[in-house]
């Protein structure tokens, strides 16, 4: 075991020099100007003697960044824009309520008005985007609609 020792200290302590090309070492030209591979002359190139070293660079732990991005998609809050759960929807509503809704970015919005200017012009008149965030909202947007299904029910009950 010592000597196996021994002889790794002595291979990795020790600079073995071996001989080096670099394409950009300048060539002797001849008399006549051309370059010729036996008269080139051998630099010495300020690399030969330097050791290699590594140092490993700083970096924030990848799981704790991807957990404060998940947290944050996540978190239901109306000003913010990185919520995840964030959807224009169709809902019939009044002219008066025809209005950008604050939170909702630029982008988002003209989406939601070329899919309404695909619409015939009689839905269109009717039709206008509603924000949905989180299941709060979409749960009552959904007990909104039974009680219209409910209250359409009975109006034709009665006629």
């Amino acid at each position: 075991m010592l000597a196996c020792s021994s002889l790794f200290s002595t291979l990795f302590s020790s600079q073995h020099q071996l001989p080096q090309t670099s394409p950009y070492q300048q060539h002797a030209s001849s008399s006549i100007g051309f370059q010729s591979p036996f008269n080139t002359v051998q630099q010495q190139t300020p690399f030969q003697n330097t050791q290699l070293t590594t140092q490993m660079a700083l970096v924030a732990p990848i799981p704790f960044l991807s957990l404060i991005a998940i947290t944050e998609v996540y978190k239901e809050d109306p000003t913010n824009p990185e919520y995840a759960f964030k959807h224009l929807l169709f809902s019939v509503t009044g002219q008066q309520y025809r209005v950008k809704p604050a939170s909702v970015s630029d982008i988002m919005w003209a989406e939601a008005i070329s899919k309404l200017e695909g619409m015939n012009s009689s839905e269109r008149e009717h039709m206008w985007h509603q924000l949905v965030q989180g299941f709060k909202d979409l749960s009552q947007r959904l007990k909104l609609q039974d009680e219209v299904l409910a209250s359409d029910r009975e109006r034709r009950k009665t006629t």
